[in-house]
């Protein structure tokens, strides 16, 4: 009888957190691409690979310029802010290096279901994969 009794408390618990909190529609691997800058200054196309999960994620850029060292791994994503439009976060690029500056991560999804977004000053656009 007690095994009953927890088994239903605990359903009942999951049952109530799904309820209480809304499925993040970021959830998963998106291609990024965007437009960065060469060491000469000159624009160049490039691309990331963006991972979202429940408690945060990853960033990793392909392509990056080799005179970036905070560029060139993978890093944690910290999730501040998530609704059914809007996420933000912050690209951790200081767990590379004490040197190397954090950027606000923006996305943003419209009716359509298309995110876009903006990690710091650069715009984003997302494919999910």
């Amino acid at each position: 009888m007690p095994k009953k009794i927890a088994f239903f408390a605990v359903s009942c618990l999951v049952a109530l957190t799904s309820i209480a909190q809304p499925a993040n529609p970021f959830i998963g691997s998106w291609k990024v691409t965007f437009t960065g800058h060469t060491k000469k200054g000159l624009p160049e196309q490039r691309e990331a690979l963006l991972v979202v999960g429940a408690a945060g994620g990853s960033w990793r850029v392909y392509k990056e310029s080799r005179h970036d060292p905070c560029g060139r791994s993978e890093v944690p994503i910290e999730i501040s802010s998530v609704d059914e439009k809007q996420l933000i976060g912050k690209v951790k690029r200081s767990a590379v290096a004490d040197f190397c500056k954090d950027h606000k991560l923006v996305l943003l999804r419209d009716e359509q279901g298309r995110v876009t977004g903006r990690e710091g000053d650069t715009e984003l656009t997302l494919t999910r994969q």
